[in-house]
């Protein structure tokens, strides 16, 4: 049985009309967040790795465990030519 704690847990969806017929007719899709912009999804993505400046002066064998905080912003692309 479920518990009304246990339905708090989730958030409520909410569909929105994103005005694409294949789009709104899918829950799974009209449930997302609003499709972002260009320039917008640039923002979302820049992100400045987190530095501190006496990491600089640490040992190598603990330095190189910071490179790890490197991969978390960094977005691989394939490269795309627009035509």
């Amino acid at each position: 049985m479920t518990t009304k704690t246990e339905l708090q847990r989730f958030p409520v969806a909410e569909y929105k009309d994103i005005g694409l017929p294949e789009y709104t007719e899918n829950p799974l899709i009209a449930a997302l967040p609003e499709i972002l912009s260009p320039v917008d999804t640039v923002e979302k993505l820049t992100k400045r790795p987190i530095f501190h400046a006496n990491e600089v002066n640490l040992e190598g064998h603990v330095r190189v465990h910071a490179i790890a905080r490197l991969r978390r912003n960094f977005l691989f692309l394939r490269q795309r030519t627009w035509c």
